[in-house]
Parts: structure tokens; sequence; C-alpha cells
């Protein structure tokens, strides 16, 4: 037997080494990118969440039996369940992309499907322009795709409810789930999953009050025990797609990101997540007010260079309500903040197509946009904002006159709509929690599924990035908490109102534009840009503008390259602090290139 110092000597040398054995293989696990806690709960549904041809994010589900196959839009601007009908069905058909007999839902053929309409067609306007005309139908529900992991219990809950539900780590069934069978949808090609809180308005059919909880199939979950209160989250960070792609196949983004009902898991973001209650919108029919839709305080937005210079795109003390929305592509804004994008970026506007096309290369000078919210800011990068304008049907793209692909910068004026609007290409940059019932969200930025390369048998590991040591469980949502998150920061208290609808060309004058010819090429013209910057004090000064092009100088008359002339551009009722600065387009581009650098 050892003597009592030798002995303490090798359990001492004995647990050193077994620390540096588990040290060294967490090290390996950082270094391979992969997670270093498989400390994950999986107790809360977590549905797949896929990308099509439109570039909209859909979940799978089944409707009825025999089952039958559906795509349904993630849709957070609106609470209803809807699909699109078999039956009249006038505006999907064979020449609307990704409108096809899939997307579609036949009544007579499920035997479990029952009627609650009594003859009643709904028709719905919905706040983001979207409208469907449609009966009320009772039927079971599937979704087909979750992501539930290996220690998943499976269950079956009933009580006294008609909702019998099945949470399998497959699949989530719900019975007796009510929905709406549209017969008309505008411009749409597939059906909704609704996943804003119910509507207050009384004075029209959309008045959540009128359908009772089986038509909110959150509230169905709730009431199962399944989740502790209608809420969820989103997380849209596997979807890696370059938006300037040509084409988008949908199979190969099918798994874009994670729907997760009633909970909230912190190893899909990064950096703080921040609480901030849903600014009430103003009803002008019943002239009262709805805490309804994801709704945020939208503070300054800012351009930033990869060199991290930044420049403000907006007045200094900008705030407006900005309305999530997933079934939108294009982004809405204030037209200024467009333009002053524009002249960062070298876009045009072509007014044939009603676009702002850009170089599609301008996505690879490491530049991005900071949307900031009550305290927060989430970065996009610029690459997210292009689309391709690649036709299918002449397999071409439209190219400028140097030979450049052009690019879809995809920002409209907010005119169009009546109110701002952030799509698709935001919304894959946060991760939102939802608390419904508190009428609350929170939001932070969303960490991104990527690729790294290492010495290893199969030669690359897919991961998070950044990467983090994610060891907090996934907790969650209950009503008036989301967990994790801390109040943001609202400087003043806002409400979303809807402005009057003007053209879509009207505020964008005729020297801001370009034209394409049948060669398929952009014609450059003259055109002179003013980059007035809003302010809110009582001051009006001469101090020239930060600029990305004349940063560099040092001189106040040095920045002024032409003599000024009225912006075009300039906000009403408004104090400006103005400076000009002109340039020909057919140099912008290189211009600005050279300073996003």
């Amino acid at each position: 037997m050892l003597p009592v110092d030798r002995r303490k000597s090798f359990f001492v040398i004995t647990w050193s080494l077994l620390l540096c054995c588990c040290l060294a293989e967490n090290h390996s696990a950082s270094a391979n990118g992969t997670e270093t806690s498989t400390t994950r709960s999986a107790q809360f549904p977590t549905v797949v969440v896929g990308k099509d041809g439109n570039s909209l994010y859909y979940v799978n589900v089944t409707f009825g039996t025999p089952a039958q196959r559906q795509g349904l839009r993630v849709d957070i601007a609106q609470p209803y369940l809807w699909v699109l009908s078999d039956n009249q069905l006038s505006t999907c058909n064979s020449s609307v992309v990704g409108c096809n007999s899939s997307t579609k839902y036949e009544y007579n053929d499920s035997e479990t499907a029952t009627s609650l309409s009594d003859g009643h067609i709904y028709d719905f306007h919905f706040l983001d322009s979207i409208r469907i005309n449609g009966t009320a139908v009772m039927d079971n529900l599937n979704f087909t795709n979750l992501d539930m992991g290996e220690d998943h219990i499976d269950e079956e809950s009933s009580g006294n409810s008609p909702n019998n539900v099945s949470f399998y780590s497959t699949h989530l069934s719900i019975a007796n789930a009510s929905f709406f069978d549209a017969f008309f949808a505008s411009y749409l090609t597939k059906g909704s999953l609704g996943l804003s809180a119910k509507i207050s308005n009384t004075t029209s059919e959309l008045n959540s009050d009128n359908f009772d909880n089986r038509f909110f199939f959150l509230d169905i979950l709730t009431d199962m025990g399944i989740i502790e209160c209608s809420s969820y989250s989103l997380w849209l960070g596997a979807d890696t797609a370059p938006s300037s792609s040509s084409q988008v196949l949908e199979s190969a983004y099918a798994n874009s990101g994670k729907l997760i009902f009633g909970a909230v898991d912190p190893s899909l973001y990064y950096g703080p997540l921040t609480k901030l209650d849903m600014i009430p919108s103003y009803d002008p029919y019943t002239d009262g007010l709805t805490s309804s839709y994801p709704i945020l305080p939208m503070g300054p937005i800012y351009i930033v260079s990869n060199t991290g210079k930044s420049l403000n795109m907006t007045a200094e003390e900008f705030l407006q309500p900005v309305l999530l929305d997933s079934r939108y592509t294009v982004n809405y804004l204030p037209l200024d903040t467009i333009v002053q994008v524009a002249l960062q970026v070298g876009a045009i506007f072509v007014e044939s197509l009603g676009n702002w096309l850009v170089p599609c290369t301008v996505a690879n000078l490491g530049v991005h946009l900071d949307f900031t919210f009550a305290g927060t800011t989430i970065t996009v990068p610029l690459g997210d904002f292009l689309s391709s304008t690649y036709d299918p049907i002449s397999d071409t793209n439209i190219h400028f006159q140097n030979g450049d692909t052009a690019c879809v910068l995809t920002m409209a004026s907010r005119s169009r709509l009546g109110f701002n609007v952030l799509g698709g290409p935001f919304l894959k940059n946060i991760y939102l929690a939802v608390d419904l019932e508190g009428r609350s969200l929170a939001i932070a930025q969303a960490r991104k599924v990527a690729t790294r390369n290492y010495q290893s048998p199969s030669g690359s590991s897919t991961y998070l990035s950044p990467f983090i040591n994610a060891t907090s469980e996934i907790k969650a949502i209950s009503s008036g908490y989301i967990p994790y998150a801390t109040p943001g920061r609202l400087r003043s208290n806002i409400t979303f109102y809807r402005d009057q609808f003007t053209a879509a060309t009207t505020d964008i004058p005729d020297q801001f534009s370009a034209a394409i010819f049948s060669n398929a090429l952009v014609s450059t013209g003259r055109s002179f840009y003013d980059t007035s910057r809003q302010r809110t004090s009582d001051t009006t000064s001469a101090t020239p503008i930060e600029s990305f092009v004349f940063s560099n100088s040092t001189s106040a008359a040095a920045n002024r390259i032409f003599a000024p002339i009225k912006s075009p551009f300039a906000l009403k009722d408004e104090k400006s602090t103005k400076v000009y600065v002109f340039s020909l387009l057919s140099i912008l581009g290189v211009l600005s290139t050279v300073f996003l650098l």
C-alpha cells in the first residue's frame, strides 16, 4: 500500500489528467464549431420552417382524413388559420408561380370535415392589405415536420375539450381545429398560419370575439397544457440562401429555421433579448386603439461600411412605428431614407419596373444596415436587401451598361402601403419571441447557421455563428413574461397610423431614374442628389453632412462639389439642416463603392 503522501500525489495527478482531458475535449468541440452543451429541453413543439420559391417562409401540415398536404405561410401579422380552397379558387391557377394542387384544400374529400359557416361567407381585409373570402370549416390539423430531439416524451391530451392533441417527436396533431376555407385570396399561392394576437374590431368580421378558441391553434395548445400561454418564438437563421441568387430551389431550403410554440431557446440568438410592448394601432372605423400586431418603435437606421464607418440614413431623432410582416419580401420605409441608401450604394429607380436597381456586386462589400429599436440594434447585411432580376422565361438577368448584373434593392416607399414594414430580409436576422396574451414581444440578433472546414473524416461541420457555449435551457413563455428578456428603453410613446395611399412613383423625380431597353441594358443619365438631414432642433446649420463619399475631406467647402438646390425629399413640418451633395449618376457607383470598401 502506498504511503499517505504518495496516495495524495497520485490522486492529484489522476484528477489533473482527467481535467486536462475534459478541457481538451471541450476545446476540440469549440474548434470544430459544435455545441459544448447537449442539455436542451425538447418538451415544446418545434416546427421546421422552410423557404419557398417566392422567398417566403412556410410550415408543412396536413388537413383532414385522408390527409391533404399543405404548405402554410408563416404569418405573424394576423391571427387566423386559413387555406386556399380547391373549390372556385379563381386566384390560383397554373399561371401563378407556386400555385398547384398541393397548395389547395378540398373540403369534400375529407371524411372529418365539418362546415361551420351555415352558408356565411367571411370577407377579411387584413392590416397588411391582404384580403380573403371564404367559409369557416372544422377538420383535423397535423404539423408533420417537427424537430424535437431524442429525449422527447410523447403526449396525448384531451380532458373536457373537443380538441384532442397528440404530441410526438415527429408530428403534432390537433383534432377538430377550426379555420377558413378561402375561395378568394389576393395574389396568394399558399394558406396562412396566423400568429398575431387576437384582433379587437367590433365593426369588422375580423373581430376575434366572433370566434371561439378552436379558431386559434395556440389557444388549443394552451388549453391542453402543451404550452403555458399563447406564445411562440421564431428563428430563421438557417436561411443562408443568397437573396440575389438567380434561382431559389425550394427543396434546398426546406430547413430554414424553427418555429417554437410557447418557449424561448437562448442558443439561437446572441446579445440582449429586448422586450417591447406591441405599439397600439389606430382603427379609423372604430376610432379606437388595438395592440394586436407585431409593431415596434423603429429608431434611426445606419449604413455601416466594412471598416466600421457609420452614417445615419434618417433624422437624428427619427422614431416611427414599423410592422414586422413575414408575408413581405419587400421592406417599406420612408422615401428619403431609401434615397440616402441609394446614394451610398449606387442604386437607381426604374419606373417601368417600379423598383430600385443596384449592381449585385455591392453584396460583396461587407456593408450592413443597423436598425435601432428602443436601445437595441439589429444588424442586417446589405446583401439580404437584394433580390435577383432573373427572368426564367427568357433565362436572362437585367444588366447595367458596363455589364454588371443588376439586382433589385428590396426597399419601397412607405407611401405605397401607408406605413412602414420590415419583411423577410429583416426577419431572417432576428430572433423573435412573442407573448400574445401579454401583448409584448422580444427581439435579439439571430445566430446563423454556417459551415466550417477543419481536419476531420467528413471535412466540414455545421454550427451556429458566432460560437457560444450555449448552456442555458429552453424556458417557457408565460402571460406577461418572456424568459431571458430585459425591457427596452423607449424614449416616447407612439401610435401606429395608416397614411393615405399615394402613387408608387409620385415622389421620385425624373432625374433619379433610368430606363431599360430591349437589350436589357439600364440606361443611366445625368442625375443630381440632395443628402439633406432632417433634425428636430430649432436651429438651421450649414454644416456639411458626414458622408462616406467625402469622409476624408477636412474642408467644409470641399464637400460641396455643386451648388445646392432645393431637396425634393424634404420632410414636411420639420426643421432641417441641409447640405447638398450632387453627382453624375454615371460616376455614382464608382464613388459609392470606393467609400464603402
